[in-house]
């Protein structure tokens, strides 16, 4: 059985994690275990056998068509109020998750997206390790 490990980032994920996340799995993870990382137009600096990078975009243009499709539109960022969920409870401007695609909904949809990774992976026998934040 294969094992491999799947992350994406964007650039400030990099800085603030990812690097070291890369350079701590190149060190102590078994050389038989694969990461694929997806930045999200970046360079990853670190290199090594068992690293594969590809970026994000270029890897899966149907995100990309996603966010134009909605970078635009004022009620999926979280910009225009839309009636309460609870009585009595208003949603202001950009205050509210439950349209804001700025952040996690966009971070869902890249694992989303992703999932033609894990399914190849399973077909082929091998054991998926995901690693993730959403914050």
């Amino acid at each position: 059985m294969k094992i491999a490990v799947v992350s994406t980032f964007h650039k400030k994920g990099y800085d603030q994690y990812a690097r070291k996340m890369i350079q701590t799995f190149i060190k102590t993870w078994p050389s038989d275990v694969t990461l694929y990382v997806y930045p999200e137009d970046h360079q990853v600096e670190e290199i090594a056998p068992n690293l594969v990078v590809r970026d994000l975009h270029s890897s899966i243009p149907e995100l990309v068509a996603f966010k134009n499709k909605w970078k635009d539109v004022p009620k999926a960022n979280g910009l225009e109020p839309i009636p309460p969920i609870i009585p009595g409870i208003k949603k202001q401007p950009g205050l509210g998750f439950r349209w804001d695609l700025s952040d996690l909904v966009i971070k869902f949809m890249q694992y989303v997206m992703l999932l033609e990774i894990p399914m190849l992976m399973y077909y082929f026998g091998w054991m998926l390790i995901w690693c993730a934040t959403l914050l």
